[in-house]
This record gives C-alpha cells, sequence and structure tokens, in this order.
C-alpha cells in the first residue's frame, strides 16, 4: 500500500470577507499546515493535488474535478436539488456545527465538525462598576430582524431599571439599516468590519446570542392543539417548548465574546447549550423571564462579568480549541486515502 502523504488543496478565496472562507477554509488551511501535512491554499490548478476540499461557494468547480483523487466539500447544502447534487459530488463533507452534523448524516455518513470559530489575539476586558452598560450584538442583520417578542420585552423591561444601551454591529452598508423588530431602547448601529470588529467587541460589557427562528402565536397555539390529536400518546401539551432553528445554527458568536471576555447570553438551542452547558459560563435564555433575570444579574454586577467571562474563556481554550477537533478530519482523509491506495492496487493487480 502507498502510505505517501497525500497533496492536499483548500480550494477557495481570495476575498476573506465572508466567514465561510475566512473562519472555515483558510482556517482549516491554517490547522493542517501546523501539523505538517503537505498543503496549499487557493484557487489554484487542481491537477497536481491528490485532495481538494472545496469551498461553499465553489460547488461548480467541484462538479468538474474529474482529476482529484479525493474530494471534499465545506458546507453542503440541499436548499434545492441542484445544489444537493453538486455537493454530492464530494467524498466527504466538513460542516459547522452539532446541528448541521446531524442533519447532514441523511446524505452522506462521511460528515465532521469543525466548530466555526473567528480566532482572535486580544487580550480579555476587565469589568469595571459603571453607570452605562452596553449590551452588544454582532453578526448577520437576520438575527437582529428576528429578535423575539420575549428578547425585546426583556431589553424594554431592564431599560427601566439600569441605563443600559445596545450596540448592535452588522452590515448596514450592504443590507441597509435594521428596521423590523427593533425594542424601544437606546440602540447604536454600527458598521460591521473585520479591522474594527475587537474594538466594538471589547467596548461592550454584555454579549446576546439570539439563534431561534420565533414562532408566533397565531402558529404556534393550533399547532399544539393538532399536535395533541394526532399524537396524544407522545404526551404534549400546551406548555411544551416549540423550537424553530436552521440547520447550520452554531454558536461562533457565542465563542468571540468568550475569546474577549465578554459574558454571554444566548438563546435555547443545541450548539449554545454545549458553548454556555451551565451558569458558571454564561447564560440561556428563551422567555421574557429568562432574558430579564440573565441580563439583570450581568448588568448588577461587574465581579459576575468578570468571573463568568474567565469560566468561559477558559472553557472555550480547551474544550473548543480547534486542535481538538482538526484529528477528526485528519482521520477522515487518512481514512479515505487509504481506501482509495487499497481500491487503485486492486485495480492495477487485476
Amino acid at each position: 500500500m502507498n502510505k505517501q502523504l497525500p497533496r492536499i488543496l483548500i480550494y477557495d478565496g481570495p476575498s476573506m470577507n465572508t466567514g465561510s472562507t475566512r473562519i472555515f477554509a483558510y482556517g482549516l488551511y491554517q490547522d493542517l499546515a501546523r501539523l505538517g501535512l503537505n498543503i496549499d491554499y487557493g484557487i489554484r490548478e487542481i491537477s497536481s493535488y491528490d485532495v481538494v476540499v472545496y469551498g461553499k461557494n465553489h460547488k461548480d468547480a467541484l462538479t468538474k474535478d474529474n482529476t482529484s483523487k479525493i474530494k471534499g466539500l465545506i458546507q453542503p447544502t440541499d436548499f434545492n436539488g441542484h445544489l444537493l447534487d453538486e455537493s454530492l459530488q464530494a467524498d466527504f463533507w466538513v460542516v459547522g456545527s452539532y446541528e448541521e452534523h446531524d442533519y447532514y448524516l441523511q446524505y452522506k455518513m462521511d460528515t465532521v465538525v469543525l466548530p466555526l470559530i473567528e480566532r482572535y489575539k486580544v487580550e480579555r476586558k476587565q469589568h469595571e462598576e459603571k453607570k452605562t452598560i452596553i449590551i452588544g450584538y454582532h453578526g448577520n442583520k437576520q438575527h437582529l430582524e428576528g429578535f423575539s417578542p420575549a428578547l425585546c420585552a426583556a431589553l424594554k423591561k431592564i431599560s427601566r431599571k439600569y441605563d443600559i444601551r445596545l450596540r448592535a454591529v452588522y452590515d448596514i452598508a450592504t443590507l441597509g439599516m435594521w428596521k423590523k423588530n427593533r425594542p424601544r431602547i437606546a440602540i447604536e448601529d454600527t458598521q460591521w468590519s473585520l479591522e474594527t470588529l475587537p474594538a466594538q467587541v471589547l467596548s461592550m460589557d454584555i454579549g446576546i446570542v439570539p439563534l431561534l427562528t420565533h414562532i408566533p402565536k397565531h402558529f404556534s397555539i393550533p399547532l399544539r392543539k393538532a399536535m395533541r390529536l394526532l399524537r396524544p400518546e407522545a404526551g404534549a401539551y400546551a406548555q411544551d417548548y416549540l423550537l424553530q432553528f436552521k440547520n447550520n445554527t452554531n454558536p461562533g458568536r457565542c465563542f468571540v465574546f468568550q475569546q474577549f471576555g465578554i459574558p454571554v447570553v444566548a438563546e435555547l438551542s443545541p450548539s449554545a447549550c454545549a458553548a454556555i452547558p451551565n451558569e458558571q459560563y454564561g447564560y440561556i435564555a428563551h422567555s421574557q423571564a429568562g432574558w430579564v433575570r440573565a441580563l439583570d444579574l450581568l448588568c448588577s454586577s461587574a465581579v459576575l462579568r468578570n468571573a463568568i467571562a474567565d469560566n468561559a474563556h477558559a472553557f472555550f481554550s480547551t474544550v473548543w480549541d480547534t486542535k481538538y477537533h482538526i484529528p477528526k478530519i485528519v482521520s477522515m482523509i487518512e481514512k479515505l486515502w487509504e481506501q482509495y491506495n487499497v481500491s487503485n492496487c486492486g485495480e492495477k493487480t487485476k
């Protein structure tokens, strides 16, 4: 069997403006290069490589690849049949969360999770008692427009007790101003950029991470009734949670706050619960009361903000360091490479 290490290309770039390229593709290249693998990055001629891992925006190149021995794809999709067919041309997939992993296993068992982690090397914030508390958000405008009524009401209620300001960092230049579902509190709309984000996050005292798609009552009430009628044996009750979230929901925005030393309140999702497993590391909220309690506790005490931030950073630095997750991708490539060589040797001996 040929034991020579495969030549690997991460096929993506050149722009670093999208998270899938910057965090997933280039981050994967950096991690594999640190391990000493024979690897390159960029849009290159693929014929000299054994393994080519395509970024999410290069599925067209994936479908035209007739020379690579092993093909990988970062962030597959089944948004429509055509995109799924393109995604299935790869031998293995790389996804960014437990939710995404569980969903895409139905199509391909050779799917591995690489947590969506934006890397920063900064000194963590040291919190002090202060008059105005900055509650911060960074990310897509879509999540701002998806603020649940519970979160909006909680922010309004907290604003009556504390002098708070919501600092929303998003791409205003491309997506326009946030107008839908704005809570009635003091808000600073701030343009997102790679260069200014570290200073913007460090200016915050508390980070919020909304993750769910709110289900309006006029949909949720009849849905609960239908569930009780259709599946009475399942024990569906009026008090049950009905949670909707995207299959690629991930705790990446939590990780940014944790690296900078900003305590987080995240909405109730599987990945958020993994990033914040208990209240030593932050808070999980869904109801108005849950948001109010978490924000109240953090607004009231810089000592608590520092303690939670320190615990969360230590937890992130151990459990969520990519060095603990990269070996799974290496093992996947090694397995497929070995299978290829076994199959190739068999063909040559026929």
